[in-house]
């Protein structure tokens, strides 16, 4: 093989791998993927007898909207926190809930609010309903036929007891 031809090849491989990069990249991140549906992990199977929550995000994501009437932006939902502020922004990596909130109380949202703050944000049962509950509350009260459930059991279905 000629030097030109061996240099047309590397040529080729070079591009072709920097396409492939670029393709993969969002936000001058390399994007994660994601599922279109999520199973959130949770201690209520065992202590109270619940199953996991499914998350739909990419309904969330694509379909619903917030209380304004908007698509709910991703950092709705994820979130870094310095100074108070939210500096979270789309490509940027996503960790599990639990990275941070990783408490063992597991404790009802009522019995959660009565913690100092925090210890409060430390609890992955707080997270979860301070962040999806608190939504979901916040949608439902400016439409009424909106798909955002508040009551415990259309997140948290009652494992059924085997006879």
């Amino acid at each position: 093989m000629s030097k030109k031809c061996i240099w047309l090849v590397i040529f080729f491989f070079v591009v072709v791998s920097g396409m492939v990069g670029i393709s993969a990249v969002e936000g001058g991140e390399k994007a994660q993927k994601v599922d279109d549906e999520i199973l959130i992990q949770n201690k209520y199977e065992k202590d109270k007898g619940y199953e996991k929550s499914l998350l739909t995000h990419k309904k969330h994501a694509e379909e619903y909207k917030n209380d304004k009437g908007e698509t709910i932006a991703c950092a709705d939902c994820h979130h870094v926190y310095k100074t108070g502020v939210n500096v979270w922004k789309k490509g940027d990596k996503v960790d599990k809930c639990v990275t941070c909130h990783s408490g063992t109380k597991n404790l009802s949202p009522s019995k959660a609010k009565k913690l100092k703050k925090e210890e409060q944000v430390k609890e992955l049962a707080w997270a979860y309903h301070e962040n999806c509950y608190n939504c979901h509350k916040a949608v439902k009260a400016v439409n009424k036929k909106a798909n955002a459930p508040k009551s415990c059991a259309k997140c948290h279905k009652k494992i059924k007891k085997k006879k």
